[in-house]
């Protein structure tokens, strides 16, 4: 089992006041979830267009405030 103390465990996902992007972060956990499902590559939150990282951000914020995964 994963020790919860370590940083790297931490759920990319969820909001952290010390993620400066909740959208980037909840964008990057998918993204691991795009290998599993013999998906191809999407491209890196650096090349995406603004608006679709804006789409990603209200993503985020609508997980965060349903507490959804």
């Amino acid at each position: 089992m994963a020790d919860p103390r370590d940083p790297g465990n931490a759920d990319p996902g969820k909001a952290d006041p010390g993620n400066a992007d909740p959208g980037k972060a909840l964008y990057e956990k998918r993204l691991k979830l795009l290998e599993g499902l013999w998906m191809p590559a999407a491209p890196p939150w650096e090349d995406l267009p603004d608006e679709v990282k804006e789409r990603w951000r209200a993503h985020a914020a609508d997980e965060d405030a349903s507490g959804s995964a």
